[in-house]
């Protein structure tokens, strides 16, 4: 049953074109969801891509991770995320999405996302698609509900663009 399925990825660490990374996880109880995730380094994301590729989908770019996540999915619905230990930031640079279901790349020029208990935090993420490029600050809540389908994201985004070609 799901809430008997343990998954434990033991630390796995590697030295990727001169860059160190390394993540570990443990899941568990699928049913109320318990982890104990951790990565930190740099990653292209091309290169690892080209491994594990999905077809009509393709991914460029830079990720650098610091991140420590540990809790379960009852306290973060019910609010105490005192109990939650979530923490760390991802970086990306110059990440580009591309997809058969779209006729232009996604770009995520530059930007952070910090992490801390049920939130995430996006500090000048500038991405752009076709002519249109944004800036995102702001914080998300209520994610892993959400990642679970058990609850809507909320949040409080400020946007910024000199001009939305929304023909695109």
């Amino acid at each position: 049953t799901l809430r008997d399925l343990v998954v434990n990825v033991q630390p796995v660490s590697f030295v990727f074109e001169g860059n160190p990374f390394m993540v570990k996880a443990d899941l568990s109880d699928f049913d109320n969801i318990y982890y104990d995730i951790a990565s930190k380094g740099k990653v292209d994301l091309g290169r690892i891509y080209r491994v594990f590729a999905y077809h009509g989908w393709d991914v460029k770019g830079i990720v650098e991770t610091d991140l420590s996540l540990k809790g379960n999915q009852a306290d973060a619905a019910a609010g105490r995320y005192s109990r939650l230990e979530n923490s760390g930031t991802l970086k990306v640079n110059e990440v580009t999405i591309y997809s058969d279901l779209y006729p232009l790349p996604f770009v995520v020029d530059k930007g952070v996302f910090r992490f801390r208990q049920d939130q995430i935090r996006f500090e000048d993420l500038r991405t752009r698609y076709g002519k249109s490029t944004v800036t995102l600050n702001g914080t998300v809540y209520n994610v892993f509900n959400y990642m679970a389908g058990v609850g809507p994201l909320k949040g409080d985004l400020l946007l910024h663009s000199d001009s939305i070609l929304l023909n695109e």
